[in-house]
């Protein structure tokens, strides 16, 4: 897939997260009978009964049920207050019932833990916190599993279990020192990451968890580092409030997108439309196309989907192309793969300046931005335009929000045209 732009923030959704569990090696060893319906399709790594399951080995089997529903993403939509998908949620609550808490050995804690999050059942994902808690007697131990929990499963838990998160950051804050300053922080942006990237769409807890990170940062003993942590936490809470957001200004004033620039692929006449409430893009996500679908049937000609692309001198691999094929390209890509005409969708294309290494290396430079992306760009992948050209909402990298990001458009469009209607 062709990406203009990419964010850190879109690396690292749940679907990445499952996904690196399973690299663990104790999953190789996941049993391949037994089978499962999941959309029509026989998923033959998943038993009836996970009896004699690993605890790594049901998260294994849990997994590649995950996997196995996001191959009908295009017509499954995940409820808006759904936590996880359900062939997920059901596979996880297969594994769960064999286990003894305080006898599961330490190592297993976490993989443990992962697997109750997932099943919903965060009563006992909080015992084997608790436990976890237990095992460690010294301050720099704590602190251990602080980390292990950043890395491993509180992503999961800030999906179901707010007040079990709060509780973890809270008893993290009694540890003095940098080191449980640093832990606190990384679990509070693998919480940001989970919070802007879930259903659920939880920005007053977003905003709670920028406000900890903030504070953790301000214990830090190196000025330096803690200027840079609370330079990012900031960043992220401007992100998390262009999101939310009646309009988007800067000094007081609204900020109002210009004509864009560009050749016209996909589409006609001038973008942003006038009138209509335009979503443009600067990074158009595959997964995003079904909810773009859904959207486009509820709000008709009264959205305008527009993508902004740049050219680089090669497509998937090709290279070196000019301009004219380049462009041809594109268009097959977004007709055939995205699907714009679909949604009645428009593609401008700015032509960048392309230019090579010298020779032996001969390799393309990546291009500087062009006038649409330099422009706006940094505002987010996608941000949403009014009848009247104003910027409203912005929102950051989409791969780790594809799933969150319908539910978070549909209050924002509902927003958008109840003031506009005079509502």
């Amino acid at each position: 897939m062709r990406c203009d732009r990419q964010r850190s923030l879109a690396r690292l959704g749940l679907a990445s997260l499952l996904m690196a569990s399973a690299s663990m090696p104790a999953l190789a060893q996941a049993a391949q009978t037994g089978s499962e319906s999941i959309g029509g399709v026989q998923d033959t790594s998943v038993q009836d009964s996970y009896a004699g399951y690993t605890i790594f080995r049901c998260l294994g089997a849990t997994i590649r049920t995950y996997r196995a529903s996001m191959r009908h993403a295009d017509t499954a939509r995940y409820e808006r207050r759904e936590a996880f998908p359900a062939p997920l949620r059901l596979a996880a609550q297969r594994c769960v019932g064999g286990w003894n808490i305080d006898s599961v050995p330490a190592a297993e804690l976490a993989g443990l833990a992962r697997l109750y999050t997932l099943a919903g059942d965060t009563v006992r994902a909080n015992r084997v916190v608790t436990r976890q808690f237990a095992l460690a007697h010294t301050p720099a131990e704590r602190v251990g599993v602080f980390e292990t929990i950043a890395e491993n499963y509180m992503p999961y838990l800030a999906y179901v279990d707010w007040p079990g998160v709060m509780r973890v950051l809270d008893q993290l804050k009694t540890i003095p020192g940098d080191d449980a300053a640093r832990a606190r922080l990384r679990i509070d942006q693998a919480l940001i990451v989970a919070v802007m990237g879930s259903t659920l769409g939880d920005d007053s807890a977003a905003f709670r968890v920028v406000n900890d990170g903030l504070a953790a940062a301000s214990v830090l003993t190196l000025a330096e580092e803690r200027e840079a942590i609370v330079k990012q936490f900031n960043s992220l809470h401007r992100q998390i409030a262009m999101m939310n957001g009646d309009s988007i200004s800067l000094a007081g004033a609204a900020i109002k997108m210009q004509p864009l620039h560009g050749t016209m692929l996909l589409g006609s006449g001038m973008y942003p439309k006038p009138g209509k409430i335009n979503l443009v893009f600067f990074d158009l996500n595959r997964k995003v196309i079904p909810a773009l679908r859904r959207l486009k049937a509820k709000y008709g000609d009264a959205i305008e989907v527009v993508y902004l692309g740049s050219t680089h001198g090669s497509f998937q691999l090709k290279a070196p192309l000019t301009f004219a094929q380049e462009s041809a390209a594109l268009t097959r890509y977004a007709t055939s793969a995205l699907k714009l005409p679909e949604l009645s969708g428009a593609y401008l294309l700015e032509q960048s300046t392309i230019s090579k290494f010298p020779e032996p290396d001969g390799r393309l430079i990546p291009p500087a931005p062009t006038p649409n992306f330099r422009t706006y760009s940094l505002l987010g992948s996608l941000v949403i335009v009014d009848g009247d050209g104003k910027i409203r909402n912005a929102y950051p990298g989409l791969s780790a929000m594809s799933t969150g990001l319908e539910s978070r458009l549909e209050r924002a469009l509902d927003r958008i045209l109840k003031k506009e209607g005079g509502g």
